[in-house]
């Protein structure tokens, strides 16, 4: 069963730090986002949110959710889309228009998805 994005952002943090909410994006431009896998609860951290529009993070966030891996290598990008199928974790890396790389990783449960700078891993 997928949900909208808009479902996905809640009141309270997996971790104390900002959710979209905390940034301006509460329904991805009010739009009906359908990812092709659960995305779970949306975490972005502090540093990010410091650091990239949020026009960045918006779209990093829909390309990742459909399953465009960003800068990932080709071994990376099929092992992602093994990953769905096996539920797995899958991670993504981007560039901010700003030339920032950032990554967003969705946990195997499904439950959490983080947005998160290289140096936070």
């Amino acid at each position: 069963m997928h949900t909208k994005l808009s479902d996905l952002v809640g009141e309270e943090g997996a971790l104390e730090s900002f959710h979209l909410a905390n940034i301006g994006i509460d329904t991805l431009r009010a739009t009906e986002y359908w990812p092709m896998f659960e995305l779970g609860k949306i975490w972005i951290s502090p540093l990010v949110a410091a650091k990239l529009t949020k026009a960045d993070i918006e779209h990093a966030i829909q390309q990742h959710g459909n399953g465009s891996w960003g800068m990932l290598g080709p071994s990376d990008w099929r092992a992602n889309d093994f990953a769905l199928d096996a539920r797995r974790p899958v991670l993504s890396i981007y560039r901010a228009n700003c030339g920032t790389i950032f990554m967003i990783h969705t946990d195997f449960e499904r439950q959490l998805t983080e947005v998160l700078l290289p140096c936070e891993l």
